[in-house]
């Protein structure tokens, strides 16, 4: 089963909201969303990890777990629970997926003007090809973005790993031998997202949440 969860991080929450959403998290994470300059990437850090907290509680699982969180040395993070974990965001939402699987990577993108020229370093000769030129060119970029960044967060390593080398337009990611399937998400026409797992036949519930929601 894996569990998807978003929400809209389009409006700037008031200071005492603020405060009062992230008193709901471990005493570790307070004040440590400061770090962040733009009010979207603070609050992005802050909603990421209570979407987290709730993914815990809508399982069983004490919500107080969250503080076993850490990261390893490719900064993939991690908590005390059966299965794992992801999240990601884009401007606008933020959405996090947990599962019981083994692993689980997932990355979303908003869909907006680019020039694949520039991420050639990332593309394989035959993902530049499909993306090509026209009016679906960045439908077609950040579709292939998408399940290449959620099959290298899956694998755990990121881009530690050589992304040029990972092709994502066959039935399945290979990276090093081990096969990723990428899952589409429909959040909205805005949107395009991802998620990979060793199996594509993992059932899902996808539900949308906003702040009231955490109280």
């Amino acid at each position: 089963m894996v569990d998807i969860i978003y929400i809209s991080n389009n409006e700037q929450l008031s200071p005492e909201l603020f405060s009062r959403l992230e008193k709901l998290l471990p005493e570790q994470f307070h004040g440590s969303f400061k770090r962040y300059i733009r009010w979207q990437d603070r609050q992005a850090g802050l909603l990421g990890k209570l979407l987290l907290r709730q993914l815990l509680i809508m399982n069983g699982i004490p919500p107080g777990r969250l503080a076993t969180y850490n990261s390893d040395q490719y900064g993939r993070p991690s908590i005390d629970v059966p299965g794992d974990f992801n999240i990601s965001h884009s401007d606008g939402i933020v959405i996090a997926a947990l599962t019981n699987a083994p692993r689980i990577g997932i990355d979303i993108e908003k869909v907006r003007d680019i020039e694949p020229l520039e991420f050639s370093r990332v593309f394989t000769p035959q993902e530049a090809n499909h993306i090509g030129i026209g009016k679906v060119r960045n439908i077609k970029f950040f579709d292939v973005w998408t399940k290449k960044e959620a099959a290298m967060k899956a694998d755990g390593r990121g881009f530690y790993l050589d992304a040029k080398q990972i092709d994502t337009l066959g039935k399945s990611i290979l990276i090093q031998e081990t096969d990723w399937f990428s899952v589409p998400l429909k959040i909205s026409a805005d949107y395009i997202c991802h998620y990979c797992l060793h199996s594509s036949a993992e059932q899902q519930r996808l539900q949308g949440f906003t702040t009231k929601t955490f109280f």
